[in-house]
């Protein structure tokens, strides 16, 4: 909630050089359905036709107190977010976000206005302390694809862009509205998505195979998919043999859920045999 004190500080502010004014508003994500708490992710400000957006950038903070898995929840989300607010859209669309109510601003330019605000409204940005013993083992979905698709596009040269979706390629239309779904893989034919398995407990691992799932079936039925593949990274040496055993668990359950919904699925736990699998999917559904 923004207090009382910030707005009157915010309404008293006076630049030196003022030159716009408008209004702004806190970007807030529910990281829990399960209660109301809403967390402040960024700030929107918009003065007539201009506009600006901040949004959290450091996730260090969030990933300790919310788990493994609600980062890469989290940066699709703010993904979902710039897109929409870019484009002038409503962001009911998406899920767990929401605006609060306009306030006024004032400053030298828009980014001025956001750049002014962000530190005070968003707590969560900036790095958490860790120490070298307390350093997380696991691999999120955003470090993973950051490294898998480098190794298509080495591999599949300019045809990796016929498989991988532009980063800002996440509405899908449905009856005139825009739906944001987590599927970075797009080919004329297909659709899919790849996930990791690198966490360090079993439920953060079926949480992410859920959104998978969930994403990749919506997919197809807005866009009438021939192909969908899921391509999950499993790694090895990471934890206990009892803890890996419940991961394995749950990945050969989801497997063969997925395998009898008529999606692919390629399970390994070495990245490059992963992009390998991807390009060669990619080509038959192309």
């Amino acid at each position: 909630m923004i207090s009382n004190i910030e707005r009157l500080i915010e309404r008293s502010y006076s630049p030196p050089a003022l030159a716009t004014e408008g209004y702004w508003r806190a970007i807030q994500f529910r990281p829990d359905f399960a209660t109301s708490e809403l967390l402040n992710v960024g700030v929107f400000f918009t003065s007539g036709s201009e506009s600006s957006i901040r949004l959290l950038d450091s996730f260090d903070k969030f990933a300790r107190v919310y788990g493994e898995s609600s980062e890469d929840e989290l940066r699709f989300v703010l993904r979902a977010v710039r897109v929409a607010l870019s484009n002038a859209e409503d962001v009911s669309g998406i899920p767990s976000v929401e605006l609060t109510e306009p306030q006024l601003a004032r400053g030298t330019t828009p980014q001025d206005v956001v750049d002014r605000l962000f530190p005070q409204i968003v707590s969560f940005n900036g790095t958490a302390f860790q120490s070298k013993r307390d350093k997380p083992k696991f691999v999120n979905n955003s470090t993973l694809r950051l490294k898998v698709f480098d190794l298509i596009r080495k591999k599949a040269g300019v045809s990796a862009e016929q498989i991988i979706a532009a980063d800002s390629d996440l509405r899908f239309s449905e009856r005139g509205s825009s739906v944001y779904l987590d599927i970075p893989l797009r080919t004329a034919k297909g659709l899919g998505t790849v996930v990791s398995a690198g966490f360090s407990k079993s439920e953060n691992v079926e949480r992410s195979l859920l959104r998978a799932f969930a994403d990749l079936t919506v997919g197809r039925a807005i866009a009438g998919a021939e192909y969908s593949g899921l391509f999950v990274y499993r790694p090895t040496g990471l934890l206990s043999p009892s803890n890996q055993s419940r991961i394995d668990n749950v990945i050969d359950l989801a497997e063969w859920k997925f395998r009898r919904s008529g999606i692919t699925v390629d399970v390994s736990d070495d990245p490059d045999k992963l992009a390998s699998d991807i390009v060669e999917w990619g080509h038959e559904s192309m």
